[in-house]
């Protein structure tokens, strides 16, 4: 098997030389060097900063263009299909190529494709289950047996496929397995140009893994990934950002994404990322502001108010590592808890509510019990509890997919309970500020004695007879 797949490396990197093809590679790179868990692009010796490392020219890379022969062909036979997405257009192209066999351009570069994908349209049942609760939740379908996709598939891909034997030879290729193969090849490795054209498929781009962009403010040039994509006229250049030292692996980087956006577009997660979140929806804060005695359809009417002002312009809040508490949710933390007639005061003049007087101790002390109550409504959504979470990852028995789902769970609740912990803290600490406060007006204050004049000393001695 490894001689296989050797054998399709070198017929890869052939293909790459070809006259035209015109892939420039840096003479530094490995392409398919091993790394910790799979295959990487890894430096043989030091690339200085700033040296191109791959170009990749239109002639070898595939994109849905309406002018390009196939989709020309397809739009013939079915005039419809222009009105296809993107995605699915080149999914489209993706299984021309493959029904060609040997006979298609690409053959060398679709030979070293990943079979099998564990990216959003390939979750299990037991994975979404998994991700009950999180912030994936409401992007799963409750059941893999005939997800939206595949019912796409049934409508608009497959009486395509079938239409026209010169487009489609092989009808292997003519159901959805191979269609979800395409389109997760397309999900997983596809890249978007900065204006937002795409998807492209890259060959040798997407070779490259994933590292993190940290935020502008760390200071770590170890932890910065060492390239990202850039269009330079019809050409998608990787240039290097900093000095590679030899016999590293060379990260490029998918954008400044959460675990949760990895997981689901890409198939993997990473242990920590600065740019993970929670979602709270507008359900779980009405349930949070209900636990704390606030009337249930009071709070809904007030969300639908808030949608159509623009003050809330989604159907809940973010929360990021970078932020635990934003301005939005205090601002509504504060509409739930306001009196009518100041809420309607409120939407003649909304504003964001994100700075609480701490002279209005017990307002503000309410304000942190209904967060903690948000955050604890949120906790009570997910099928397991972090002390679950933590010990089956612990004992290192999920399957990759499922350890995945694990992840981005136990670290929504890690950051929910961060929350419970700083409202609580802040919450001391305001009491007892207060407590110190009545202390000290309380206790006797020492009679000052007059300064003795010539004019206090007459009425002291008058006072005496």
């Amino acid at each position: 098997m490894k001689q296989e797949v050797s054998l399709l490396e070198s017929s890869f990197q052939e293909w790459c030389r070809r006259e035209e093809n015109s892939i420039h590679i840096h003479t530094n790179l490995s392409l398919f060097a091993q790394g910790p868990l799979d295959r990487c692009v890894r430096s043989t010796s030091e690339i200085h900063q700033t040296e191109l490392l791959v170009s990749i020219p239109p002639s070898a890379y595939l994109h849905y263009k309406s002018d390009d022969p196939f989709f020309v062909s397809l739009s013939e036979i079915s005039p419809s299909s222009s009105s296809i997405s993107p995605t699915f257009s080149l999914a489209l192209r993706l299984l021309h190529e493959k029904s060609l066999g040997s006979k298609s351009n690409f053959y060398a570069y679709l030979n070293i494709l990943p079979e099998k994908f564990t990216n959003g349209d390939n979750f299990t049942k037991e994975v979404i289950e998994a991700l009950s609760g999180t912030s994936l939740g409401p992007l799963l379908h409750s059941s893999t047996d005939y997800s939206p996709l595949h019912q796409t598939f049934d409508r608009f891909i497959l009486p395509l496929l079938t239409s026209s034997t010169k487009l489609f030879p092989d009808p292997s290729y003519q159901n959805f397995p191979a269609f979800l193969w395409a389109v997760s090849v397309i999900k997983t490795r596809g890249f978007f140009s900065p204006n937002g054209d795409g998807p492209y498929l890259l060959p040798v781009l997407d070779l490259f893994n994933h590292r993190t962009d940290p935020p502008s403010d760390s200071s770590s040039a170890t932890h910065h990934p060492d390239t990202r994509p850039q269009l330079l006229g019809q050409n998608f250049e990787l240039r290097a950002e900093q000095p590679i030292p030899a016999g590293r692996e060379v990260f490029s980087c998918y954008g400044k994404l959460s675990n949760a956006e990895l997981l689901f577009t890409y198939g993997f997660v990473e242990e920590e990322t600065p740019y993970d979140g929670v979602f709270l929806s507008a359900q779980t804060i009405i349930c949070g502001a209900e636990n704390r005695g606030i009337p249930k359809k009071r709070s809904e009417l007030r969300f639908e108010k808030l949608k159509e002002i623009g003050v809330q312009s989604s159907t809940g809040v973010t929360l990021s590592r970078e932020d635990l508490i934003p301005g939005e949710l205090l601002t509504i933390m504060q509409v739930m808890m306001m009196e009518d007639e100041e809420f309607e005061m409120f939407v003649e003049s909304p504003v964001e509510l994100d700075d609480l007087e701490e002279d209005d101790a017990e307002y503000v002390l309410s304000v942190y019990a209904l967060i903690v109550a948000v955050a604890q409504a949120k906790l009570k959504e997910y099928k397991t509890n972090l002390k679950e979470d933590m010990k089956s990852l612990a004992q290192g028995k999920l399957e990759k997919m499922m350890r995945d789902a694990v992840v981005i769970a136990c670290n929504e609740k890690q950051m929910l309970y961060s929350i419970i912990a700083q409202m609580k803290e802040e919450a001391s600490r305001l009491a007892k500020e207060v407590d110190d406060e009545s202390e000290e007006e309380r206790m006797p204050k020492k009679r000052v004695r007059e300064p003795e004049t010539k004019k206090n000393k007459g009425k002291k001695k008058k006072n005496k007879k």
